[in-house]
């Protein structure tokens, strides 16, 4: 029963949202005033951001599978030089193969992005001799992709050290060589996943992480002839959404179709490449809900969809790591969903790039 205090109580917890509303409200003005000088700001952007030629040596991260892999072999072709890394050396390989055979010239490593000096090694040997245009600071994992072989807090760490740190150790050795030749680009891989304060909160936070970093770097380098662009997917069928175990996920895209419009992105030097549109809109609007409604907000978004966090999926017991036949990407299913497939190998690697 609702008592006369409690009611007064309810009608003045409305004060404590006055903050909010004005959010709202000025979230609102902002967009108009914008609706009506984003054609002058475009306009100024065409005239000021540097037009790169199109790229001849580029190096991808994480190109061992899914975007990573997609991207080498869109750009392989005659007259390209490719540095491409990734963990898994057979499926490195096997990306190699398919770019010298579109007449590109390709080099792989298997060094680890975590570490530090072994990759600024690598990366700075490659440049030297072919002098690179473009990287990819693509490598990355999500809480489900480290799978069972981590506790919840050591997954945080984990995953903090190889997207930020990784990120970091791909791009930063390079920085200095691109400064003095003024020119050269860097593609962060970010996701529409850093602008939802929704699910999976260490790989959300990494993201948003790269996002801004990327943006703010942009604005450092321009004045140096060098671009920056941040690279946001949502959904893309790849080995690490499969590890959502969703089976469909809305609006995703293909690899190969993200690679297209990644590289058209990084060829206009783009500061910023969100897909697909839907989710890209989504994800915006979602943004955009104060941080004190948020909660109510996620409850309702968790009746069109429902999900398993982070937690839950590392304290799940019967859930088992495994290999299919036609890919060497960590998955998860049940025990009699495993057992039953033919296709199943086990596998205790703890790192998936």
């Amino acid at each position: 029963m609702v008592t006369s205090d409690s009611f007064k109580n309810l009608v003045l917890s409305f004060k404590s949202m006055l903050d909010d509303f004005l959010m709202i409200i000025i979230s609102l003005v902002w967009s108009i005033i914008l609706i009506f000088l984003s054609p002058i700001l475009h306009l100024l952007n065409q005239f000021k951001n540097k037009v790169f030629p199109p790229p001849k040596t580029i190096v991808i991260t994480g190109a061992s599978s899914g975007i990573g892999k997609s991207l080498a072999i869109e750009y392989a072709a005659p007259g390209i030089t490719l540095g491409i890394t990734g963990r898994n050396k057979e499926r490195l390989e096997e990306v190699k193969k398919q770019c010298v055979k579109k007449g590109a010239t390709v080099e792989t490593s298997t060094i680890d992005i975590t570490e530090k000096e072994k990759i600024a090694h690598w990366l700075q040997d490659f440049d030297r001799r072919h002098q690179v245009d473009v990287i990819y600071a693509n490598a990355a994992v999500s809480e489900l992709s480290l799978g069972e072989n981590f506790t919840y807090e050591e997954k945080a760490y984990e995953l903090v050290n190889i997207n930020i740190n990784g990120a970091l150790n791909t791009v930063l050795p390079l920085l200095e060589n691109f400064r003095k030749r003024n020119h050269g680009q860097i593609v962060l891989v970010s996701s529409l996943s850093a602008y939802i304060s929704y699910v999976f909160p260490t790989y959300a936070a990494s993201k948003s992480f790269i996002t801004h970093y990327g943006l703010t770097l942009r604005q450092e380098l321009k004045n140096y002839g060098v671009g920056c662009t941040v690279i946001a997917p949502g959904f893309v069928i790849t080995p690490m959404s499969d590890t959502l175990k969703m089976e469909s996920l809305p609006f995703s895209v293909s690899a190969e179709r993200a690679a297209q419009v990644m590289i058209q992105g990084v060829q206009e030097n783009r500061a910023f490449v969100g897909f697909s549109l839907p989710t890209l809109f989504s994800a915006y609007m979602m943004s955009l809900v104060p941080p004190n409604l948020r909660d109510a907000w996620n409850s309702i978004s968790s009746l069109a969809f429902p999900y398993t966090d982070s937690i839950e999926s590392t304290k799940s017991k019967d859930q088992v790591k495994y290999r299919t036949s036609f890919s060497s990407s960590i998955f998860y299913k049940t025990k009699d969903t495993a057992e039953s497939s033919a296709s199943v190998s086990s596998s205790s690697s703890k790192k998936f790039q």
